[in-house]
């Protein structure tokens, strides 16, 4: 245990003498490596599970969209996550239109929340400005179905197209709002 010279700790337990007096009990050593082969066997199932559904989304919006890109297909990239930027689409509106109809997706990293500017990561990538402005990210987890990506696909595909017909490179970024009902 390392602390600072000249420090008193209290004992977390009283009882023995283990960790010089300031933790008593003995490590359950079992239940110790039984989480840790847990833990590496979820993250293998998750891995498997959310990189097949991925894969399968990227398809679909693939054969369903014109225009798409997948950002960073060919390189080494998380699992769970694809982020595709579209040609004639504002991420902002596509976002908002996503929303209306059930999606929730992110145009950014949490990190990136409320800046205007498009992603460092994908011009850094060789991404065009303009295109990084047209990204979406999708993430999807345990439990997501086949037929919850063609679902969301098909949304997908369907915010494109109203997205793509009032926005143009006269009007520059249109922002598409409909009332919740």
């Amino acid at each position: 245990m390392v602390r600072r010279s000249g420090q008193t700790l209290a004992p977390l337990l009283r009882g023995g003498g283990q960790e010089s007096g300031y933790r008593s009990g003995t490590e359950n050593v079992p239940a110790i490596v039984g989480t840790g082969v847990a833990a590496q066997k979820a993250s293998q199932i998750f891995e498997e599970d959310c990189s097949k559904i991925r894969d399968l989304f990227e398809n679909q919006v693939r054969s369903l969209i014109s225009g798409l890109e997948i950002n960073g297909e060919s390189a080494p990239r998380v699992w769970n996550t694809s982020s595709l930027s579209i040609q004639g689409c504002e991420g902002g509106a596509l976002l908002i239109f996503l929303d209306y109809l059930g999606v929730e997706v992110a145009t950014g990293s949490a990190c990136m929340t409320g800046k205007q500017e498009p992603s460092h990561v994908l011009t850094a990538m060789g991404v065009s400005r303009e295109l990084a402005k047209s990204s979406l990210r999708f993430s999807f987890g345990v439990g997501q179905t086949a037929q919850d990506v063609e679902t969301v696909a098909e949304k997908l595909a369907q915010a494109v197209k109203k997205v793509r017909s009032v926005q143009s490179s006269q009007t520059g970024p249109v922002l598409v709002y409909r009332p919740k009902t």
